[in-house]
């Protein structure tokens, strides 16, 4: 087919970024035809200069979020367009979202004084609170057959 929709998400740098999009399976969207029912969707990706089609079989999709795959965008914005060349009866463009790989969570490192003590002391720390316990019940056990 001719008719398209297009995407053109920017993004906030060159990166490799997954691609998602927004489907659903079952007739949600008070229509009579379904995506359950089969077919493919054909999703073309531009990326760094290139295009690649991505197609997404209807009957194994997920409600909600699908990966079309990971790829390396670079300039301030990417491009993904879905095409009605499809063999299901209608083509729903709903969304699409990319999420950053390049972007990393920070993780304060773990210093070594903790970790020792997390790690290697844990148990030898356990061991002795074991023994201070065992001490003071022995003790008021004595005191107690001295009393009686």
């Amino acid at each position: 087919g001719s008719k398209k929709a297009t995407w053109n998400i920017p993004i906030k740098g060159d990166g490799t970024y997954e691609v998602f999009t927004h489907l659903i399976k079952q007739n949600q969207r008070g229509r009579r035809d379904s995506q359950d029912q089969g077919g493919e969707y054909t999703y073309t990706v531009y990326h760094n200069g290139e295009k690649e089609e991505v197609i997404i079989e209807l009957k194994s999709i997920d409600n909600g979020w699908n990966s079309l795959g990971s790829f390396y965008f670079s300039g301030d914005s990417a491009k993904v367009e879905l095409g009605n060349k499809s063999s299901a009866q209608v083509v729903v463009a709903d969304a699409i979202k990319l999420v950053s790989e390049d972007f990393r969570p920070y993780k304060p490192p773990v210093k070594e004084k903790e970790k020792e003590v997390t790690e290697e002391k844990t148990p030898e720390l356990n061991a002795k609170k074991e023994a201070k316990k065992a001490e003071k019940t022995k003790n008021k056990n004595n005191k107690k057959q001295k009393e009686s």
